[in-house]
């Protein structure tokens, strides 16, 4: 009699079946279709569970997973007796022995999860943009990446915003400041409750019909300097500023201070930013609306042994300067034009002095830079404050009558071309007398 191959169960199929979820290092079993019969079976073909037929393009396939290994070789015999070439595989059922991938385990697993050690095959690495990572991992990627494109949008935006509302203050920034136009400044006075009503503040404020030999010049009288200083250079007649005269009001004034070189740019920087947000703030809580103004100039009354108007500081970024005056002062004089000096830093002119030895630089802190002789100047540059009379000696001016806006500052405030100002400075064929208008 002859001898009968043994069948499966009828339950049993050439299809893929997952029999539950194995333990770890549990050992399964794969029957892998490496090649089909050249004539596959008319009425029974190989397929998948799904139906889907099994064709030569989709091999290997994995058709049978199971932990049972009898199972696995029935399987493996119908198969072959259908003409199928077929492997019997071994490997454990999880962690990193296994060679079939954990998330597709009809799937041979040649490489790693590199989060998780975990076998991946190349279903995952194509899921995964050719990354080595499990879908578990892939996912988390995926999440990571659009956070960080989230965050790279928001970035943009605010870039964006930030460059509008930066082109948009420059853009009126400039048509407050306009060299050819008016400029509207806000000189707020704040005084020291014990000197506010101090004589030298009341005669600084007097209007003309209440001046006197004391203060011949007050600080209405900043205003017209710079227009007919303007006019001497451009034949402009029209008002350059328009300045609103604020207080004077007792407050004490006590900014943060200033970090000195030695702490470092980055200290600088920031107490210097500190500095300036404190006098915004002292200036808008006395009703100062920094927009409504082209410029701002805090003037800070006191009584000091120190020398306060070497403390004045002028900000052209920020447009906001801080004149410290000593109410002792036996010279008005010199208090006004401390204040045109600071207002002009704000409007872009910067110092004419040697820091150390406070004297004239030549030729720009000149305004007759050459006249026979040179010494002594008729005139007091603004951005130098004080009068050259002779190479070591410079004086304070008693008056803005002694006082004129050079070439160099002249430039810098936007009234004239700065290669006019470098053409005076050197002059090729026309004298020097020629082109100083006095």
């Amino acid at each position: 009699m002859e001898r009968v191959p043994p069948t499966e169960p009828p339950t049993d199929s050439v299809f893929v079946e997952t029999e539950g979820a194995a333990v770890a290092g549990q050992t399964r079993w794969r029957v892998v279709v490496v090649r089909l019969p050249l004539k596959p079976h008319p009425t029974a073909p190989l397929a998948r569970p799904d139906g889907t037929p099994l064709t030569p393009d989709a091999m290997p396939a994995v058709v049978r997973v199971t932990t049972d290994l009898d199972q696995a070789l029935r399987t493996c015999t119908r198969l072959r007796t259908g003409g199928a070439a077929v492997l019997l595989l071994e490997s454990p059922g999880r962690g990193p022995a296994n060679s079939f991938c954990e998330s597709h385990p009809n799937e041979i697993a040649p490489s790693r999860c590199r989060s998780c050690d975990t076998p991946i095959c190349a279903v995952c690495h194509t899921d995964a943009d050719n990354e080595p990572l499990c879908p578990q991992h892939n996912r988390q990627r995926l999440a990571t990446l659009r956070v960080r494109r989230v965050r790279q949008l928001f970035m943009l935006f605010l870039f964006a915003v930030v460059l509008y509302v930066v082109d948009r203050q420059m853009r009126t920034d400039q048509v407050r400041t306009d060299p050819n136009g008016v400029v509207k400044v806000a000189l707020l006075q704040l005084a020291a409750p014990e000197v506010v009503g101090a004589e030298f503040v009341r005669r600084l404020n007097a209007l003309p019909p209440l001046r006197d030999e004391f203060a011949p010049e007050t600080l209405h009288d900043i205003a017209p300097f710079f227009t007919n200083e303007r006019q001497r250079y451009t034949n402009l007649s029209e008002s350059y500023l328009d300045v609103d005269v604020l207080g004077p009001w007792p407050a004490r004034v006590t900014p943060p201070e200033l970090a000195s070189p030695e702490d470092g740019h980055l200290k600088m920087a920031w107490q210097s930013l500190q500095y300036a947000w404190y006098y915004e703030d002292l200036a808008e809580a006395h009703g100062v609306e920094l927009d409504e103004y082209g410029t701002v100039i805090i003037v800070v009354y006191a009584s000091s042994d120190d020398d306060l108007a070497a403390h004045s500081r002028g900000s052209e970024r920020r447009r906001l300067a801080i004149a410290h005056i000593d109410v002792e002062d036996p010279n008005p004089a010199y208090a006004i034009v401390t204040v045109a000096h600071e207002l002009a830093h704000t409007l872009g002119a910067v110092d004419n002095y040697d820091f150390n030895s406070q004297r004239s630089v030549y030729p720009e802190g000149f305004v007759q830079p050459f006249a026979e002789p040179l010494y002594p100047q008729r005139y007091a540059e603004l951005m130098a404050v004080d009068k050259p009379l002779g190479p070591h000696h410079d004086v304070e001016i008693r008056s803005l009558d002694e006082v004129r806006i050079g070439h160099y500052t002249a430039a810098q405030l936007g009234w004239i071309e700065p290669h006019r100002a470098r053409y005076f400075y050197e002059p090729a064929s026309i004298q020097p007398e020629e082109l100083l208008d006095e």
